[in-house]
């Protein structure tokens, strides 16, 4: 891993407690790592369930009527309904520049990706006309996937 790179690592939360999924591999990516200051986040991913939606209908829809791959449409949606703004600052905290880039879907709680793709279908509706179905319940649900 290179320094001063993001370590993800999987975990569990049982009683108030964290379990690291890998913690052998965690810890050394740890030892990698230059000393200093360092800042910890803990989220909930989203459901496979709302991927398999979100792939499966929400962007094979856009792909279809735009000639994009699924990559290309996810990409696309991304920058467009999930901006992440990059600045730089100079020496003395001014702005020299910002970017805005596609921020990432993996690091979205259910709730976030819910809200995410309702986004992108509106945007689908309003600007290239594209009607994507409601999803199924039975296929997105709240409820932490089993698989």
């Amino acid at each position: 891993m290179a320094r001063n790179k993001p370590i993800t690592v999987s975990a569990q939360i049982r009683k108030g407690k964290l379990y690291l999924d890998d913690r052998s591999a965690f810890e050394a990516d740890v030892l990698e790592q230059p000393d200093g200051p360092v800042a910890v986040r803990v989220w909930r991913p989203h459901s496979r369930r709302s991927d398999r939606y979100y792939f499966g209908v929400v962007l094979a829809h856009i792909s279809e009527a735009t000639g994009y791959t699924i990559a290309e449409a996810h990409a696309a949606m991304k920058a467009e309904c999930n901006p992440k703004i990059e600045t730089r600052v100079d020496r003395d905290g001014v702005v020299v520049d910002t970017r805005v880039l596609a921020g990432s879907t993996t690091e979205l709680a259910d709730q976030q990706m819910s809200e995410y793709i309702e986004r992108v279908r509106r945007f689908a509706a309003e600007r290239l006309g594209v009607a994507i179905p409601d999803p199924d319940p039975t296929i997105v649900s709240g409820a932490r996937d089993s698989e």
